[in-house]
């Protein structure tokens, strides 16, 4: 058997409302050499069996079953098997365009690029947004990794992208926690000499309440902290010029914080109070004044932005009032 040009990996938990969809989208792939790796992250419904039957029909579907570990277990497993010199990944609840893995491949080996990028289509709540470049940007490990902490034409997701394998040498997902791939984003950018970034948006990110990753709880929010927090130890000394930039994300994942915290049960707010006592440290340990003042936040922002810095429950209460005040002017979270 040919070795695949593509291993599409797939992590599937609880997904049998939209697993036929998404992997109907990728078996109609117009590149066909691909091995299809689905990892069962011990599944309750019926999606094990919608997976046997598609492994049934088509030889390219490779199924592991593991017990529920976690997304980030089942991405491990399956980049630990993959056959392909090039990794795509595709959530269970997601599809593709057709031709997305032929347009992402092409372009990587016409332009010499180890990752290749083409944006999404965001159609939670069907309002649909686009997030791509207008043209071809072909840029360096600097500039793919500026685009990636501004958050402007690149996400923090694995799934709109193509990556060389080798760029995963020596690191996996961290399990146990959510948003895994913001905790190893920043490396494979950093590893990367040279990203090209597509204008033509080709996956559709669908995102359902009770997915892996559709759960927003405080336990999610302090991950994304975590995640943020040690992207910041790890790169400040190796790129001071994104200094204010790491910061800042540091910044914005606490006020999504502090704004929710009374909202969570007790119980849940109590478990998690020596965390907060630590960002509440680690933000002080910040010039955060000067920073927030440079970070476009808006006036509610602003406001909580320099409450992270005490984790008493008036700045909590002020933290909740100010977001429940915007939402009620602007009909948005802040």
């Amino acid at each position: 058997t040919e070795t695949p040009r593509v291993s599409v990996i797939i992590p599937v938990y609880n997904a049998e409302k939209y697993l036929r969809g998404c992997m109907d989208s990728v078996l109609s792939q117009t590149l066909r050499e691909l091995e299809v790796i689905c990892v069962d992250d011990g599944s309750t419904d019926g999606s094990a069996a919608i997976l046997e039957e598609y492994a049934e029909k088509d030889s390219r579907v490779r199924v592991l079953r593991q017990e529920n570990k976690g997304v980030a277990a089942a991405r491990n497993a399956g980049l630990s098997v993959a056959l392909s010199n090039w990794i795509g990944w595709v959530d269970s609840d997601d599809w593709i365009e057709p031709d997305m893995f032929e347009y992402l491949l092409q372009n990587a080996e016409n332009y010499g690029a180890d990752i290749a990028t083409c944006g999404h289509v965001d159609e939670f709540n069907k309002s649909i947004t686009v997030k791509t470049t207008e043209q071809v940007l072909l840029l360096d490990t600097e500039g793919s990794l500026r685009m990636l902490l501004e958050n402007s034409i690149v996400n923090n997701v694995l799934w709109d992208k193509l990556w060389k394998k080798d760029l995963f040498n020596g690191i996996s997902f961290p399990e146990g926690r959510t948003f895994e791939d913001i905790a190893i984003m920043h490396k494979l950018f950093e590893r990367a000499s040279k990203t090209v970034f597509l204008p033509n948006p080709k996956y559709h990110y669908v995102h359902r309440p009770n997915s892996i990753t559709g759960n927003k709880a405080l336990a999610n929010r302090i991950n994304d902290f975590i995640a943020a927090k040690d992207r910041y130890d790890e790169m400040k000394d190796t790129w001071p010029q994104f200094h204010t930039l790491l910061e800042e994300q540091c910044i914005v994942s606490s006020i999504c914080i502090w704004c929710g915290f009374l909202y969570n049960p007790k119980k849940e707010r109590d478990l998690y109070r020596q965390q907060i006592t630590e960002i509440s440290q680690y933000a002080r340990s910040f010039k955060t004044t000067q920073v927030v003042s440079q970070i476009k936040l808006g006036a509610a922002g602003q406001i909580v932005a320099r409450l992270i810095r005490y984790d008493q429950w008036w700045s909590f209460g002020i933290a909740a009032l100010v977001s429940f005040l915007y939402k009620l002017k602007h009909g948005k979270a802040l």
